[in-house]
């Protein structure tokens, strides 16, 4: 991703099979979830894995995929 504004985000992820661009969605939904603790963003980049790593730091809990929605283009 390129050009977000500094600022606090909350991060939220969705997995799943068959993606609709069109649509902006998956055929079907595996998981929607959003990390615990929000990302502090100052410009100067983050690396984020959607997946456990060993001696991670960052928990996430599931959300209703009702309360997913992607940015306006």
């Amino acid at each position: 991703m390129t050009r977000v504004p500094v600022g606090v985000y909350l991060l939220q992820f969705q997995l799943g099979d068959d993606w609709i661009a069109e649509e902006g969605r998956f055929c079907t939904v595996a998981s929607t979830e959003h990390f615990e603790d929000p990302l502090e963003f100052d410009g100067s980049g983050w690396e984020v894995t959607l997946h456990p790593v060993v001696g991670g730091t960052a928990a996430t809990e599931p959300i209703p995929p009702s309360a997913f929605r992607l940015p306006a283009p």
